[in-house]
């Protein structure tokens, strides 16, 4: 089964959660906090979104896209060869989930995740 994974960026953490829950029925898989931000990852039916809440209740500066990926290793040795470097990371999140920000080629921000468990 293919995961789409979406970032999401907003302003109400817990408000967002309970949308997320309520109408789309995903169920939290992981809270964390990360960098100053609060993290909330929801899945279900193929679909992963990563609820980011930056500090002081504010929305991340940035929105991006994210991409799961299932060998972060080979995919940034690819991008490299290609001339592309991380913009932040690569991070290790948890023991095994990891990820590095990429700008893609009209700068937008691209996160690309590694999850062996989702």
């Amino acid at each position: 089964m293919q995961v789409h994974h979406y970032g999401i960026d907003v302003s109400h953490l817990e408000a967002s959660v309970e949308f997320y829950q309520t109408f789309l029925h995903l169920k939290v898989i992981e809270r964390m906090s990360f960098m100053d931000e609060k993290i909330v990852f929801l899945a279900g039916d193929g679909l992963c979104i990563e609820l980011i809440e930056g500090p002081d209740g504010r929305p991340p500066a940035s929105a991006h896209l994210a991409f799961l990926v299932n060998d972060l290793g080979q995919l940034m040795n690819e991008l490299g060869n290609r001339g592309f470097v991380p913009a932040e990371g690569p991070y290790r999140i948890k023991k095994d989930w990891k990820s590095a920000f990429y700008k893609g080629p009209d700068g937008e921000m691209i996160e690309f995740m590694e999850m062996k468990e989702i």
